[in-house]
């Protein structure tokens, strides 16, 4: 298990694993980041959208991709401004969301009064699942829409507890814009704040 006393110690080592694991996954065996602008699985049709919206064309999905994907489109049009509209752009985007799903499973076991080393421990086996790992370098909808699902419901369970002076309303509505974000991705992660009602 990760040697760690504090929060913040197993925080961090939880962000250093998983950055190390997705690093090591990205760049280890490629010669650039360039060398990844490729699409994976369905990214060539999911990123058409995507781009189209970039260069300031209208909204419009193409035949059978008709997932919104709209609440995720915030991360890789970071990633985006940053790097190009290339599908590495996007690629660094969805491991953003992964991080931020794990560190949600952190914080939601956290609230439950898990240990900060078993907390840490967790949640790096939840991100190092490979389902979910791989998964992070692609541009589909899986592990953005669960790592949005996740964070919302653990603000709104913070919200719920009222935890924070003051902050009981401001968790609340945080995570009901996260909510709202995951649903314009994926219809099925309505299902959170439909549970925390």
């Amino acid at each position: 298990m990760l040697r760690v006393r504090s929060s913040r110690g197993a925080l961090l080592a939880l962000v250093l694993t998983l950055v190390t694991a997705w690093a090591a996954l990205l760049f280890g065996a490629l010669p650039s980041p360039a060398a990844l602008n490729f699409p994976l699985n369905d990214d060539w049709v999911y990123s058409r959208t995507f781009f189209h919206f970039l260069r300031g064309e209208p909204l419009r999905f193409y035949n059978w991709p008709s997932m919104p994907q709209i609440g995720m489109w915030w991360m890789p049009w970071l990633m985006a401004q940053l790097f190009g509209a290339t599908h590495a752009a996007l690629r660094y985007g969805t491991v953003l969301f992964s991080l931020a799903g794990a560190a949600a499973v952190y914080d939601l076991l956290r609230q439950g009064g898990v240990s900060p080393r078993r907390a840490a421990f967790a949640a790096a086996t939840f991100g190092l699942t490979p389902l979910y790992f791989l998964c992070s370098a692609t541009f589909m909808t899986d592990v953005p829409s669960l790592a949005l699902a996740l964070c919302s419901m653990a603000l709104l369970l913070r919200g719920v507890r009222g935890q924070g002076a003051g902050q009981g309303i401001g968790y609340l509505i945080a995570g009901a814009v996260i909510a709202t974000m995951a649903a314009m991705t994926r219809q099925n992660t309505l299902a959170v704040p439909v549970v925390m009602l």
